[in-house]
């Protein structure tokens, strides 16, 4: 008995150990107007999770402006196998009294393809008005002080002037004796998402990433070809979807189970080398080449076939 009170104690510690966390931090809570305030976004997860940091716009929400995006750290613990995450971005508001920054969502994305969101709590920040001292008077204008006028302060400009000057007769010249007949441009063929997918996979071939050792980046862009067909084809934001909601995306779009499952696995494999760095054999790299444009290929078809059914 008491060897099991310690395997559960043991695995309880080990879980809390390697739990996720968020939060949401300022380096100053009272301000004066339009002053600059810090705002760090922090989230530490295990090396086997992938993190989706919040994504802050020029205007973040009760008058709060994003200013600049200082910095971006990122931090692996060996000791508990955690990965740390920092974005620092310095951001003001206009608006007079009480702020509230609303939580943040973190998202969390598990390799079994489960997903976990953590909001941190709300900041509040006071801003003040600037200090007037009424009791002191108005000063008058200055008037314009005219500067004595020197031909030396001109010369640069003069000389920058002369130098345009030689440069466009020199052009022109050039231009007359290498005129020939305008040549026709032709009009700009538009793609479709089906021929811009099947050129962007050959142009993937030709690169030939996973035979010289770029795993990762030869995922990540199999993985971005189809988020970019999935967007012009269906016409939902694939490019800022998680997984999951990739394959939530398709199944609202009628695609059949096993095509699904087959991007399911794709995009999970992409996710294990992206974000865990799994090492997968030479015939996955080409299987998950072939799924990609067979998927393509089978929603053009049906695509055609309904065109003409239709």
């Amino acid at each position: 008995m008491r060897i099991i009170y310690f395997i559960l104690l043991f695995l309880f510690f080990g879980f809390s150990a390697n739990a996720q966390r968020a939060n949401a931090r300022l380096d100053k809570f009272n301000i004066k107007i339009g002053e600059p305030i810090q705002l760090e976004l922090n989230a530490i997860f295990p090396k086997n999770l992938k993190c989706y940091m919040p994504v802050l716009s020029d205007s973040i929400a009760s008058g709060f402006i994003l200013l600049n995006r200082i910095k971006s750290d990122s931090i692996f613990n060996a000791k508990t196998n955690e990965i740390e995450l920092k974005k620092t971005y310095q951001i003001t508001n206009f608006d007079t009294g009480t702020q509230t920054l609303p939580p943040f969502k973190f998202t969390f994305l598990s390799q079994t393809d489960t997903t976990e969101r953590i909001l941190s709590d709300p900041l509040t920040v006071t801003v003040n008005l600037m200090a007037v001292d009424t009791s002191k008077a108005f000063k008058d204008i200055k008037e314009i002080i005219e500067v004595p006028f020197s031909i030396n302060d001109y010369l640069p400009w003069i000389g920058l002037g002369a130098a345009i000057v030689a440069i466009l007769i020199v052009l022109v010249l050039w231009w007359m004796k290498r005129q020939k007949p305008a040549v026709e441009k032709k009009p700009e063929i538009k793609l479709s998402p089906f021929e811009a997918a099947i050129l962007a996979f050959d142009q993937l071939d030709k690169e030939k990433l996973w035979q010289q050792g770029y795993i990762k980046q030869y995922y990540s862009k199999l993985s971005e070809i189809l988020r970019i067909f999935f967007e012009q084809h269906y016409g939902f934001p694939a490019l800022e979807q998680v997984t999951d909601e990739i394959i939530d995306s398709l199944k609202n779009n009628n695609v059949s189970v096993d095509e699904i499952q087959k991007m399911k696995t794709l995009f999970i494999l992409a996710d294990l080398v992206k974000f865990a760095k799994s090492s997968p054999g030479e015939n996955e790299h080409v299987k998950s080449m072939l799924v990609a444009r067979e998927f393509v290929s089978q929603i053009n078809s049906l695509n055609q076939t309904t065109s003409k059914e239709e």
